[in-house]
Protein backbone atom coordinates (compact mmCIF):
# COMPACT_ATOMS: atom_id res chain seq x y z
CA UNK A 1 0.00 0.00 0.00
CA UNK A 2 1.31 3.55 -1.25
CA UNK A 3 0.02 5.00 1.89
CA UNK A 4 2.13 3.18 4.54
CA UNK A 5 5.10 4.59 2.17
CA UNK A 6 3.66 7.99 2.21
CA UNK A 7 3.27 8.09 6.06
CA UNK A 8 6.74 7.07 6.37
CA UNK A 9 7.80 9.81 4.28
CA UNK A 10 6.09 12.57 5.96
CA UNK A 11 6.82 10.73 9.80
CA UNK A 12 3.52 9.37 10.45
CA UNK A 13 0.21 10.33 10.48
CA UNK A 14 -0.74 14.22 8.59
CA UNK A 15 -2.91 15.63 6.90
CA UNK A 16 -1.66 14.78 3.31
CA UNK A 17 -1.67 11.10 4.13
CA UNK A 18 -5.41 10.65 4.73
CA UNK A 19 -6.19 13.08 1.76
CA UNK A 20 -3.81 10.23 -0.48
CA UNK A 21 -5.80 7.61 1.08
CA UNK A 22 -9.48 9.36 0.31
CA UNK A 23 -8.00 10.14 -3.26
CA UNK A 24 -7.07 6.52 -3.93
CA UNK A 25 -10.31 5.29 -2.26
CA UNK A 26 -12.51 7.52 -4.79
CA UNK A 27 -9.94 6.73 -7.75
CA UNK A 28 -11.08 3.07 -6.42
CA UNK A 29 -14.80 4.04 -7.12
CA UNK A 30 -14.83 3.58 -2.77
CA UNK A 31 -16.31 5.82 -1.15
CA UNK A 32 -13.35 7.21 1.62
CA UNK A 33 -16.76 8.23 4.29
CA UNK A 34 -17.64 4.77 4.53
CA UNK A 35 -13.67 3.32 5.44
CA UNK A 36 -11.84 3.30 8.73
CA UNK A 37 -8.36 4.50 8.23
CA UNK A 38 -5.57 3.86 11.30
CA UNK A 39 -2.36 5.20 11.09
CA UNK A 40 0.06 3.89 13.85
CA UNK A 41 1.88 5.41 15.74
CA UNK A 42 0.80 9.22 15.28
CA UNK A 43 4.25 10.16 14.59
CA UNK A 44 7.30 7.71 13.80
CA UNK A 45 11.54 8.64 13.39
CA UNK A 46 13.73 7.05 11.17
CA UNK A 47 13.43 3.24 10.57
CA UNK A 48 10.96 3.15 12.80
CA UNK A 49 7.80 0.71 11.52
CA UNK A 50 4.24 2.37 10.64
CA UNK A 51 1.06 0.63 9.63
CA UNK A 52 -1.60 1.82 7.92
CA UNK A 53 -4.67 0.20 8.02
CA UNK A 54 -8.10 0.49 6.44
CA UNK A 55 -11.59 -1.39 7.39
CA UNK A 56 -15.16 -1.30 5.71
CA UNK A 57 -17.76 -3.59 5.76
CA UNK A 58 -19.76 -4.43 2.70
CA UNK A 59 -22.72 -5.32 2.37
CA UNK A 60 -23.87 -8.69 0.55
CA UNK A 61 -27.97 -9.38 -0.22
CA UNK A 62 -29.41 -12.24 -2.16
CA UNK A 63 -32.77 -11.55 -3.11
CA UNK A 64 -35.43 -13.66 -0.72
CA UNK A 65 -32.31 -15.46 1.43
CA UNK A 66 -30.18 -12.93 3.53
CA UNK A 67 -28.67 -10.05 4.53
CA UNK A 68 -25.28 -9.30 5.56
CA UNK A 69 -22.09 -7.03 5.61
CA UNK A 70 -18.51 -8.80 5.41
CA UNK A 71 -15.57 -6.82 6.91
CA UNK A 72 -13.17 -6.16 4.79
CA UNK A 73 -9.88 -4.84 5.95
CA UNK A 74 -6.00 -4.44 4.53
CA UNK A 75 -2.69 -3.20 6.41
CA UNK A 76 0.81 -1.95 5.32
CA UNK A 77 3.69 -1.28 6.93
CA UNK A 78 6.46 0.52 6.54
CA UNK A 79 9.46 2.29 7.34
CA UNK A 80 9.80 6.32 8.74
CA UNK A 81 11.99 8.31 6.35
CA UNK A 82 12.06 11.11 8.95
CA UNK A 83 15.51 11.43 10.59
CA UNK A 84 14.17 13.05 14.02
Amino acid sequence: MQAARYAGEVGGDAPEVRTFVADELRAAGIEPDRVTVEIMPARVGWREPIRVSLASAYPVTIPFLFSTTLPLRSSAISRGEVNR
